[in-house]
């Protein structure tokens, strides 16, 4: 099926690209562009004038959105496996997905990324964050597994944490990490990436 991804002026920075197709009354937004291709995004995150888009049957895709109302395609690179959510630092995509495990790409030519390096995982993380020298995956029923990855090619599985139901979130800062759980939220603490441990629990109502 083909999918459209639309920008959207002031707030493209904030949401993602593949919930929205058209401005809601009282937003205050203006559709500016959109661009179409054969594949299903999953997720995206922008680094300058590039978008990054992890999708569910090609991998990853780089957009040049430079010019907001002419988005142009700048370079991809496949992933062999479903691409459910990307993270970007220091010149690499960090791609997570169903059967994929970990994908470090190298970003440093946008119009021609390669993989790097690659950490299979018997758990398929659904998301990832990026802080310092560390990938943080939520991965379904492993919970959150963390990832040296000071050699991009040699990424390294340190750590784990067990959550109580489905982790399918991450985001990261400082020595917390805060992992959504099928309706609950752990903060774990990561001073130690080797030891990770849960501090806090809130279970969300309904």
């Amino acid at each position: 099926m083909k999918r459209t991804i639309t920008f959207l002026l002031l707030i493209l920075t904030t949401i993602p690209l593949t919930n929205i197709t058209f401005a809601q009354p009282g937003w205050n937004v203006e559709l500016t562009s959109d661009i179409t291709f054969w594949t299903y995004a999953k997720a995206t995150v922008f680094e300058g004038d590039l978008a990054y888009v992890a999708t569910a049957n090609t991998g990853l895709l780089i957009l040049d959105v430079s010019d907001p109302a002419n988005p142009v395609f700048s370079g991809s690179c496949d992933t062999d496996a479903a691409a459910y959510d990307v993270a970007v630092s220091e010149g690499y995509a960090y791609v997570a997905g169903l059967n994929l495990g970990l994908s470090i790409i190298d970003i440093s030519d946008p119009t021609a990324p390669f993989e790097v390096g690659h950490l299979s995982m018997a758990s398929s993380p659904y998301e990832v964050a990026v802080q310092g020298n560390y990938a943080y995956l939520a991965a379904q029923t492993a919970g959150l597994i963390i990832v040296d990855v000071s050699d991009p090619a040699i990424p390294v599985e340190v750590g784990s944490c067990a959550t109580p139901n489905f982790a399918l979130a991450v985001a990261v800062e400082g020595e917390y990490a805060y992992v959504a759980a099928n309706g609950y939220l752990q903060v774990v603490d990561i001073s130690d990436p080797a030891e990770p441990f849960i501090t806090g629990t809130y279970n969300a109502p309904g």
